[in-house]
């Protein structure tokens, strides 16, 4: 972290993410959600986008999943190709917790999105 408030987000990122691994399996969701907020903020989306990956798919019952299936939908419409994935996470989102708290965002940008496809 102290690397990210240095402008060096994405090496902090990518540091983090090395050592998740060593973390108790309990910590692990919220030290990759971090890792793919410095990753964000230091222009490494691309590298957001594969730690949100292993979040959904390893942790998908950890608070952070949500939020990052959300940020991994939005990763994917970026494209024309990557709308099909895009719909299929939003629709996991929403069908896996209605009540959460980005269930009405997915809602949104899932409707957004089926305007485009």
């Amino acid at each position: 972290a102290v690397e990210g408030h240095r402008g060096r987000g994405r090496q902090a990122a990518l540091a983090l993410e090395k050592r998740v691994l060593e973390l108790p399996a309990t910590d692990r969701p919220i030290a990759l959600a971090e890792a793919a907020r410095l990753a964000v903020g230091g222009g490494g989306t691309e590298d957001a986008a594969r730690m949100h990956t292993v979040l959904v798919q390893s942790y998908p019952d950890a608070a952070e999943a949500a939020e990052a299936a959300l940020a991994l939908a939005r990763w994917h419409a970026r494209t024309r190709a990557g709308v099909g994935t895009a719909v299929q996470l939003l629709e996991g989102l929403i069908l896996k917790d209605p009540g959460s708290s980005v269930a009405p965002e997915a809602r949104r940008e899932l409707q957004r999105l089926k305007g485009v496809s």
